[in-house]
């Protein structure tokens, strides 16, 4: 018996017991941090655990490659990527040249490149590149706007001690992803550099580049927000995901507490977080993604599929994503038959009881992972949408279609 033939009801009773194990790729976040300090510690890059994301691996190969004497570097998509090596760069006197997609080049870089420039680079932003001259940076008090993203920051903060002078990082009011910014203060503890913060300044208290006894590498909680959402969507279905922490350092980690509004229950048995869903008294959920992005597609589709009404809030920078995320949803959704809005104070809304149509969908994802991710999962319970290039997901997950055909293998 097919999913499109089974009834709802009979198929959550006859998959209610059954488990299935995920073996999530480790933290990008995490590791290309981790990879920025271990090469400026002169330590191994071999020594960090390596995600399977292609943003880390092209981190990695940007750093082999600096370390052999090359002086051009392909970043291909990877943001993080991209600012923590133009910082890097900019840093180290030489001519540089690091190489990008079209696609990478079209966000938002100048607050970061300007920031540089002031402290004694050259950078050149071109459609498809970026060329530095990179100098001894002055350092001392640094306004860093992060109302975009908080890479800007993390990247300064990473080269903190190649300064001149120990800088004071000046904090505006409107943080964005800021929980990322308390990641890289962690990482750069490890490898003996410190930080404090004093009222609105982030200040550089001392240290150098040491390699770490302990080294650190997390399971990626922003891919396993997409089961979530497939927990939701599948209720009763076990889900198991092997070192998988709530404790975590991760931001993503929040969708331990969100998911846990839709009925999520999670439980750690033997070094794994165990997962399943549960239906819930409906009502309108409201969720706030300002340090926390990467949820809102998750979520936004797991409320979907059940016709669960929401509200978003705090979702300004989502539109500096791979993709402007939120005009994306809401054409997708739309072709769909589901209706969504946002109101003058920037709040998205999906009302709920909205039935996604039967027709065939077929799902425009700009080229943007998060969006791929979070409608094929949609698309495991209702086939009619379907995804055309999923190539895209080796960004943060080449093992995502791998890992839903083996899921749908499970319950067929």
């Amino acid at each position: 018996m097919s999913l499109c033939s089974m009834g709802h009801r009979a198929y959550q009773e006859l998959h209610r017991q059954s488990s299935f194990i995920v073996d999530l790729p480790l933290s990008k976040s995490i590791c290309n941090r981790m990879l920025i300090c271990m090469a400026l510690a002169e330590g191994d890059l071999q020594l960090v655990p390596l995600s399977s994301a292609d943003d880390s691996a092209h981190l990695y190969q940007m750093l082999v490659d600096y370390k052999s004497g090359k002086t051009t570097f392909q970043a291909h998509n990877g943001a993080a990527g991209f600012r923590f090596m133009m910082a890097l760069l900019s840093a180290k006197k030489g001519q540089w040249t690091i190489e990008a997609s079209e696609q990478l080049m079209k966000r938002p870089h100048n607050l970061l490149a300007d920031i540089l420039r002031a402290q004694g680079a050259d950078i050149q932003l071109t459609p498809n590149s970026c060329i530095i001259s990179g100098s001894e940076l002055t350092g001392g008090e640094i306004e860093v706007d992060i109302s975009i993203s908080s890479q800007y920051l993390s990247a300064l903060m990473l080269i903190a001690p190649l300064m001149k002078s120990a800088p004071q990082f000046i904090l505006p009011l409107h943080k964005v992803s800021f929980p990322y910014v308390s990641m890289t203060t962690h990482v750069l503890r490890d490898f003996g550099v410190e930080f404090e913060r004093i009222g609105k300044k982030l200040k550089y208290k001392e240290g150098i580049f040491e390699i770490p006894v302990v080294i650190r590498s997390e399971k990626d909680w922003s891919s396993a927000a997409f089961w979530f959402e497939l927990a939701v969507l599948f209720q009763g279905q076990k889900f198991i995901f092997p070192e998988l922490f709530a404790e975590s350092l991760q931001p993503d980690s929040k969708a331990n507490d969100y998911f846990g509004e839709m009925g999520i229950i999670s439980q750690i048995q033997h070094e794994s977080l165990v997962v399943s869903g549960r239906p819930i008294q409906k009502k309108t959920l409201q969720f706030d993604m300002k340090h926390c992005p990467d949820l809102f597609l998750p979520l936004l589709l797991a409320c979907v599929g059940l016709g669960q009404e929401v509200k978003f809030c705090g979702i300004s920078h989502l539109v500096y994503k791979e993709s402007n995320r939120i005009a994306l949803a809401i054409k997708n959704l739309s072709n769909m038959n589901v209706q969504c809005s946002i109101d003058e104070s920037g709040t998205f809304f999906l009302s709920g009881d909205q039935k996604i149509s039967e027709e065939e969908t077929i799902i425009d994802h700009g080229n943007d992972h998060r969006m791929a991710m979070a409608f094929g999962i949609l698309s495991v319970r209702f086939p009619q949408i379907k995804i055309p290039d999923m190539s895209c997901v080796k960004k943060s997950y080449p093992e995502f279609e791998k890992d839903i055909a083996a899921f749908k293998q499970h319950i067929s």
